[in-house]
């Protein structure tokens, strides 16, 4: 009870008529983006082998792309908010797009930013892999950031982990030449399952990790570091 009504004040907290207009990406939007099983299928379903795409004019993120003048990066799963609301404050010459599936999460990084002035970012609320496959074009993004994603720690369930080939033949396909990819994780079994997965991919080289400031650190992150734990991380760089 307590939660949904914190969710519902959150959420109105994005049509406070006080702040700047909402830096959330709303009109326009393709249907996939909504987590939506049965319109990606529909997607999907083409003939001569095509990957759908994105109908382009009238598709409020495909007119982002296509119009901005600053380099783009893209975090997968921003949560709390905390490392893209840094990252975009501190790299003003940068824009940035977040991908969170809770619409109580994107309204309150919306709100966030608006409240501390924050222009160079736009949030998505929709299902990563959706967005990856279906609406952004080829090399349009400079780093991807993926943080700490659900592990799936249940071996029945590693399927649905995120960092698979197929993630990775997506980021490869969006990402510029030279672009990176950075990840983190507590979790030691999943980040062995990453290594894997790049260890024979040629298409990438091992770089160092991304070093971030505390004001960075995400807020799973710093629970996680509160108890000493360590936390893994790993960055590749698109040849």
């Amino acid at each position: 009870m307590v939660r949904e009504r914190n969710s519902a004040q959150r959420l109105a907290a994005q049509r406070d008529p006080t702040l700047p207009p909402t830096l959330q990406l709303e009109r326009g939007l393709c249907r996939i983006l909504k987590p939506d099983a049965e319109m990606r299928k529909i997607l999907g379903c083409t003939r001569n082998g095509e990957r759908p795409q994105c109908p382009g004019a009238g598709c409020s993120l495909y007119e982002l792309i296509a119009s901005c003048t600053k380099p783009l990066e893209l975090e997968i799963g921003s949560g709390l908010g905390r490392f893209i609301l840094a990252r975009a404050k501190n790299n003003p010459d940068v824009y940035f797009i977040g991908l969170e599936q809770e619409a109580v999460r994107v309204a309150r990084i919306d709100v966030a930013a608006r409240l501390v002035g924050i222009s160079n970012l736009s949030l998505v609320c929709a299902e990563a892999m959706a967005v990856l496959e279906f609406c952004l074009p080829a090399c349009c993004i400079g780093a991807v950031y993926l943080f700490f994603p659900d592990p799936w720690p249940k071996a029945r369930h590693e399927k649905n982990r995120i960092f698979q080939r197929t993630f990775i033949d997506q980021i490869y396909r969006v990402l510029q030449d030279g672009g990176y990819l950075h990840v983190a994780t507590d979790h030691d079994q999943y980040f062995s399952n990453m290594k894997e997965v790049m260890v024979d991919e040629k298409r990438f080289e091992e770089a160092e990790p991304l070093v971030r400031t505390e004001e960075e650190l995400t807020d799973f992150e710093l629970k996680f570091l509160a108890k000493n734990k360590r936390a893994n991380a790993a960055s590749w760089r698109k040849i």
